[in-house]
């Protein structure tokens, strides 16, 4: 064999030689992509839509303050299997044009499949129909309206159906204070209207007379011709079924304007809380009855929440029950992420299988309808805060 025939073998092993390591280098380098890609995708957060009150009245609840909290807490502590999580908060206004707008936003733009709210009944009913036509899941808090069930299989909540509040006020106004004829002042909306229609089903099923039973629009707050009406009625009682605290103060502080302060005063949840005691002032909150969930302030969970509030914010729990009830579901969702991963159909059965659950807001369960589950107690306000009623 000639030297140029071994120089050219020579080249033909060298050029082999060099596109093998060509090739092995783009092999290499597709795993070096494909692992530094994995690795992202480890760091990008978990991200959720969140649709509440950012600005109005319903503000004053805290629910974001209170998801705020949730979230801090679970990333803190390696957020999902070393993810965060990430809220994108939207403004829902407590109102139906303004949450939907919010949601299709959520969904349509930034592609979350999860969204915690609506944190009123007026914004969840907007919204339920939409995402449960688009397989999101929906995670509801302070969210009571009983028209919320049966919503769809993705649409859940933490918060019980309001409706059950009414019998327990019902038997406590009769049995301690013999109340016979009542006027009914409801705001009209999806929380307050059906507390309104279940206090006069169950008032006059134990055999009390409805005398004057008036619903007004939100934007109003001028309430003095229904009250006009309840006195010139001679009613015994006054019960007030508001959307928010705000027309509740503003409804109260009218009864004694008019002078029907001799007429006892009973509420819906709305009532139960610092924001409306705050609003009100004490001396006019003072022996006012409303039903409400069971809230232990000496349980343990319940207190640890109560203190962190207050520590980070400054402020005593706006809502009770309620500002707590938006960490729980928060909360939730993170177990649920945790436990079977972001598969929404997975997620769905892990909230459906929440029974007894112990969490900030208290003891309660999620039903087959998605609702949660609580017990209902009358509490009364004495001396500037909101009392288990004896």
């Amino acid at each position: 064999m000639g030297i140029s025939q071994i120089l050219f073998m020579l080249n033909k092993k060298i050029i082999a030689v060099a596109v093998f390591a060509v090739l092995l280098g783009a092999i290499v380098g597709v795993k070096t992509i494909n692992q530094t890609a994995s690795v992202i995708d480890l760091e990008k957060p978990i991200r959720v839509g969140w649709i509440g009150d950012l600005s109005g009245s319903v503000a004053k609840w805290g629910a974001l303050e209170a998801t705020q909290i949730a979230v801090d807490g679970i990333n803190v502590t390696g957020g999902i299997d070393g993810r965060k999580l990430e809220i994108i908060a939207e403004d829902g206004g407590c109102n139906q044009k303004m949450a939907l707008n919010a949601a299709k936003k959520l969904v349509e733009i930034d592609k979350v499949r999860i969204i915690l709210g609506g944190h009123c009944s007026p914004e969840s009913l907007t919204i339920a129909p939409y995402l449960e036509q688009n397989k999101v899941l929906m995670m509801a808090s302070i969210t009571t309206s009983p028209d919320l069930t049966n919503a769809g299989e993705y649409i859940f909540r933490t918060s019980s159906i309001n409706t059950n509040q009414t019998l327990p006020e019902v038997k406590y106004m009769i049995k301690n204070y013999g109340i016979k004829k009542i006027g009914i002042l409801y705001e009209i909306t999806g929380y307050a209207e059906p507390i309104a229609r279940s206090m006069r089903a169950d008032f006059e099923k134990l055999g009390g007379k409805v005398l004057v039973y008036e619903g007004v629009d939100s934007k109003q707050s001028d309430f003095r011709t229904q009250l006009l009406r309840m006195k010139a009625a001679g009613v015994d009682a006054v019960y007030i079924s508001p959307q928010t605290q705000d027309h509740g103060a503003q409804a109260v502080r009218q009864i004694y304007e008019l002078g029907l302060g001799d007429v006892k005063i009973f509420g819906n949840d709305a009532f139960s809380g610092n924001v409306f005691i705050e609003l009100i002032g004490g001396k006019l909150a003072e022996g006012i009855v409303t039903g409400s969930p069971y809230f232990d302030v000496s349980d343990p969970n319940v207190a640890k929440f109560v203190s962190e509030y207050k520590k980070r914010f400054g402020v005593e729990l706006p809502y009770g029950v309620w500002t707590a009830d938006s960490y729980d579901s928060t909360i939730l969702i993170a177990k649920a992420l945790r436990a079977v991963g972001e598969d929404n159909e997975k997620i769905k059965e892990y909230l459906y299988g929440i029974q007894d659950y112990r969490g900030a807001s208290g003891t309660f369960s999620i039903d087959k309808n998605g609702d949660g589950v609580r017990e209902y107690v009358v509490n009364v306000i004495k001396e500037g805060k909101v009392m288990l009623a004896e």
